[in-house]
């Protein structure tokens, strides 16, 4: 019994270190392909991974902004009026403009990215209206009424008029 690992906080502190010790390995790896490719500014880990941290959030807005424009663009549309068009939703709602587009140019094609962003999509602000059923024999409505409201509509915006059997 006093092989097995103890479980508590010290092995739980330790995991932790273990999993810090590798995000810093990592982004000290990715600071120095950095430093290796460009020139200029030589930055660190740290840097790196918080600068990642800012475009990862803009992209995603912007990914996510961009399949929604996508789905719902009129018919006649072309897809090349679609960049300048999220480029202005996203301004309107950010009130900054998008400053990541090389970035987010290579990420688009990512399968990953793309499931992420779509996953993280602005959700809609008009609820799905349900389709009525149709009244047949078969499926008989039962006490309806000529004001009732339906779903996500107010009782102004459409009326059903008075059916046949109504009037008799």
């Amino acid at each position: 019994m006093s092989n097995l690992p103890k479980v508590g906080s010290r092995s739980r502190r330790t995991l932790s270190d273990q999993l810090e010790k590798k995000k810093d390995e990592y982004w000290k790896q990715v600071a120095e392909d950095y430093n290796n490719f460009t020139t200029g500014v030589v930055r660190d880990g740290s840097h790196c991974m918080h600068h990642w941290g800012h475009i990862q959030k803009a992209t995603l807005k912007f990914s996510g902004i961009y399949h929604k424009l996508e789905k719902t663009r009129p018919s006649g549309s072309v897809l090349t009026d679609l960049l300048p068009d999220t480029k202005k939703a996203f301004y309107e709602q950010e009130v900054k403009q998008f400053t990541f587009e090389q970035a987010w140019m290579v990420l688009k094609e990512n399968p990953k990215w793309n499931n992420l962003s779509q996953s993280r999509a602005v959700p809609d602000t008009n609820p799905p209206v349900s389709t009525p059923t149709p009244s047949t024999p078969a499926t008989p409505i039962a006490s309806q009424t000529s004001t009732a409201v339906v779903e996500g509509r107010s009782e102004n915006s459409w009326t059903r008029p008075p059916g046949v059997h109504t009037t008799k």
